[in-house]
């Protein structure tokens, strides 16, 4: 199948893992353009969920608490109200979501963003059930949304997975 994009045709001779590239793409466009920083955290807050603006943004770093290393933080202050992670095609680390979960501030809100192309969307969310479940976080019903958003509430943070 002929590339769609650019992206879709240099990103793959040029790297080693997409999802990377991916996040940094998405770092560069969130942190350069503060408009479409707010456009994304207005979509993904939600009556329960506050997400303070603005957000500074960082990728690939390593958590001080534990090993995770997500592919993307949101930051206020030194607290991290969004984790991103793309999962096109790596399957799940075993820190995943229940280490990135338990970074959220508890009191706070926040949210776990899987970005996932949709034909992955329920081999995530089977995983990422599982794993909750056997961490004993409390995960809500889920929903899913038109616009492709796949979401459910654990404890006071949201998990999504967006196509």
């Amino acid at each position: 199948m002929p590339a769609t994009s650019v992206l879709a045709f240099i990103v793959p001779r040029l790297v080693i893992q997409a999802e990377n590239a991916v996040s940094d793409c998405l770092y560069f466009i969130l942190s350069t353009y503060p408009r479409a920083a707010d456009s994304l955290i207005d979509y993904l807050r939600s009556p329960d969920i506050q997400i303070p603006t603005p957000l500074e943004f960082t990728t690939q770093v390593m958590w001080q608490h534990a090993g995770g290393r997500p592919d993307m933080l949101g930051m206020s202050g030194d607290r991290a109200f969004l984790v991103v992670e793309a999962k096109f095609h790596a399957p799940l680390t075993s820190r995943q979501p229940v280490d990135y979960v338990q970074y959220l501030p508890k009191d706070a809100g926040g949210t776990l963003l899987f970005l996932a192309p949709a034909a992955r969307t329920e081999e995530l969310w089977d995983a990422l059930s599982k794993r909750c479940l056997s961490a004993r976080i409390s995960l809500g019903a889920r929903a899913d949304d038109t616009n492709g958003l796949v979401s459910a509430s654990l404890h006071a943070v949201r998990a999504r997975t967006c196509q």
